[in-house]
């Protein structure tokens, strides 16, 4: 009996472990709301997708606050770091190519939702990649795109090749 209570003891802290897994939060304070006070993007390094993929412009631009994850997953798919069900953030790696030069151009992407699991945020990095889709205010410290993207440079302790040749 006393080996069974023990089993179901370490089941459950490995369960509240994995869950806590898979609602974490990157950016800091949270709002209800769904409204950070610092928005932290995750090293591109950490993805499982560090690629990223190539969107259909089409339903990046239909997305807005107060859509559902259920439709945010058909739109543009799975998150490409470890979010899982009850995260708060979801965070992609964008590929978008230049017309004129066929240029390959990286971006981030971030969604906060409120605790009703409704998109309410909306971030890039650098900021101009979100030019033509929704965008939330920027809170007073995301800083500038080159404060940002040399913050993650030194986190990540390399320099990303912003554009390659497609």
């Amino acid at each position: 009996m006393d080996m069974k209570l023990l089993q179901f003891g370490i089941g459950a802290a490995v369960l509240l472990l994995f869950l806590s897994g898979c609602t974490s939060i990157v950016s800091k304070n949270i709002s209800d709301q769904g409204v950070p006070e610092q928005v932290v993007f995750p090293d591109k390094s950490d993805a499982w997708n560090r690629k990223g993929s190539f969107p259909v412009e089409a339903n990046l631009q239909s997305i807005g606050p107060g859509m559902k994850k259920r439709t945010i997953y058909q739109l543009i798919g799975v998150p490409h770091f470890s979010e899982r069900f009850g995260a708060r953030e979801w965070d992609y790696i964008f590929n978008f190519r230049d017309d004129k030069y066929q240029l390959v151009k990286q971006c981030q992407y971030k969604i906060i939702f409120d605790t009703d699991r409704l998109a309410q945020s909306f971030y890039w990095l650098p900021t101009e990649c979100g030019q033509g889709f929704f965008q939330s205010d920027t809170p007073d410290d995301y800083g500038s795109d080159e404060e940002r993207e040399k913050a993650l440079d030194d986190k990540s302790g390399k320099k990303d090749d912003k554009s390659e040749k497609g």
